[in-house]
């Protein structure tokens, strides 16, 4: 069996993973917590950055203050992260239609959802692919909402010279065992813009007390300011996260030399028609995060993923729509909504990749697929 994903493993880390024991300091916030911020934020271009325990929950601070009828529009072809957040944060999330290209979300399908209601509109970079961030800019800056990015698959990803994640108001990264580097479950939140307090959304992730700046030698307590959670990640986490960093690079240069090589090796696939290659835009700079084809439609895409698994090799979906899912349908949404995105999830597969995927391995997950895909 060729595994799907094998997250990397960074040389120092179990090296950082026993200092970060041998310091006996084990909640959030420690001497990793702030390595890992600080490399992020150099990356970033951020100094507002706070690790969280997962990107789900940087994105609930993204939408900790919606009020009951504010509006987010989210592409529907989704993680449902950002929709549960927009809920917990008592807004209603207002789905929309990808752009078939890249799978992300389409400006002009997300300008006709606005409404008086519209207070924010989350993008999401599929495959560490940036979505056209000009045209939503435009779009927010047009209308005065925030602009979200959901950045979970994209760190070390370019949109035109800038990071992804640097671009938005506000913005989200993963590292979750799936993703290019990770700590097993872990995220970041970023700010880039002033529209929310900084102050508040780190009381806001240290359960809404102002514990960050508190000097126990000057104050007798900190205090409790606002409402909020526990939003923090683990020291052990932010150990095994700083050695990951400190790799991320290499990782990326791995990734997207596998992505060149299953273009090369499929390209008469692609060439033929028989399936679909995926797309770059020329203004993205990928991460190398995901590697996905089209097929011709939903029962050609069962033969292959069938065929494939005969042969011991994972061929994988990826997201149902939000909108035909069970909460999807209490929002009001039904199938014939979304075209793009319910095509899309009905053809898109995905390839293994990951850093120790070896060309052996590559060459031999092309050559099944080019045998599967004659007939």
């Amino acid at each position: 069996m060729t595994p799907f994903n094998i997250p990397h493993r960074a040389e120092r880390q179990d090296e950082y993973i026993k200092l970060a024991l041998d310091r006996n300091h084990f909640q959030a916030d420690g001497h990793f917590s702030e390595a890992a911020a600080m490399c992020l934020s150099g990356r970033l271009g951020s100094t507002r950055l706070l690790l969280t325990p997962s990107a789900s929950h940087a994105l609930e601070l993204a939408f900790f203050d919606l009020e009951p009828g504010d509006e987010v529009i989210i592409p529907t072809y989704n993680f449902p992260s950002a929709a549960n957040a927009v809920l917990r944060g008592g807004g209603t999330p207002v789905f929309c239609d990808i752009d078939p290209r890249t799978q992300n979300i389409d400006p002009l399908d997300a300008a006709r959802r606005i409404t008086p209601r519209t207070r924010a509109i989350c993008a999401m970079h599929y495959a560490g692919v940036s979505c056209d961030m000009d045209a939503l800019s435009r779009l927010c800056t047009e209308h005065n909402l925030l602009l979200v990015e959901d950045a979970a698959h994209a760190i070390g990803a370019n949109f035109k010279d800038k990071a992804l994640g640097s671009i938005g108001d506000c913005s989200c990264i993963s590292f979750h065992a799936t993703k290019n580097i990770m700590c097993g479950e872990g995220g970041a939140y970023i700010q880039n813009s002033d529209k929310i307090p900084f102050e508040l959304q780190r009381m806001r992730r240290e359960k809404g007390t102002n514990r960050h700046s508190f000097n126990p030698r000057i104050e007798e307590y900190y205090h409790w300011v606002t409402t909020g959670t526990s939003h923090l990640m683990p020291e052990l986490s932010a150990a095994l996260l700083m050695a990951q960093l400190e790799e991320l690079d290499a990782v990326i240069e791995r990734r997207i030399t596998l992505c060149t090589m299953y273009d090369n090796n499929l390209a008469t696939c692609f060439v033929s028609g028989r399936l679909t290659q995926m797309e770059v835009p020329n203004y993205a700079k990928s991460n190398g995060h995901i590697f996905y084809f089209l097929c011709r439609d939903a029962a050609d895409k069962k033969y292959i993923r069938e065929k494939m698994a005969d042969r011991d090799i994972p061929c994988l979906p990826h997201f149902e729509p939000l909108h035909l899912g069970g909460m999807g349908q209490q929002l009001g949404y039904n199938r014939g909504d979304f075209p793009v995105s319910e095509n899309t999830a009905e053809r898109l597969l995905r390839l293994p990749i990951y850093s120790s995927l070896t060309d052996s391995q590559l060459e031999h997950i092309c050559k099944s697929l080019l045998e599967v895909t004659v007939r």
